[in-house]
């Protein structure tokens, strides 16, 4: 009986553990996106990873894997070009989803849905704008950038 009960317990806090983490990274969303709308390209660099995921900035991105480049070139060359006004505002209004990750690059990744399916031509099956972010000494950092599909 002891043991069932200390496997619940267990339990328990694993779920209070992983919403409050969820509720940590909608918070740091929310303050990414007021950095990105207001051009705080300095703030950016300090609450990401020094190396980050971005398939977009490889304009050929065969045998570019694994799509890693600098935080500093990443806000120097390519996030004005990522982050344009119409992108922003689609993730602005568009349907949130945050979802657990356990890879190299990101523990939680939140997505944003840009186009619902059949919005840009008939069959089309949508896209997602997602965020990475990655635990990093006891704080989460924006680990990359994506477009799905």
């Amino acid at each position: 009986m002891k043991k069932l009960l200390t496997i619940l317990l267990l339990m328990l806090s694993t779920v209070f553990y992983a919403q409050d983490n969820l509720a940590t990274v909608d918070t740091k969303m929310t303050e990414v996106l007021a950095l990105i709308e207001k051009g705080d390209v300095e703030k950016l660099k300090q609450m990401s990873t020094q190396k980050m995921y971005c398939l977009q900035c490889f304009e050929n991105s065969q045998g570019k894997a694994p799509y890693l480049v600098d935080s500093k070139t990443f806000y120097k060359k390519h996030s004005s070009k990522i982050f344009n006004q119409d992108v922003l505002k689609r993730i602005k209004e568009g349907e949130k989803k945050i979802i657990t990750e356990d890879g190299a690059t990101a523990n939680y990744i939140a997505l944003y849905t840009i186009y619902k399916p059949n919005e840009l031509a008939d069959g089309h099956e949508g896209m997602q704008f997602a965020f990475w972010f990655k635990e990093e000494s006891g704080s989460l950092k924006l680990s990359g950038v994506e477009t799905i599909p």
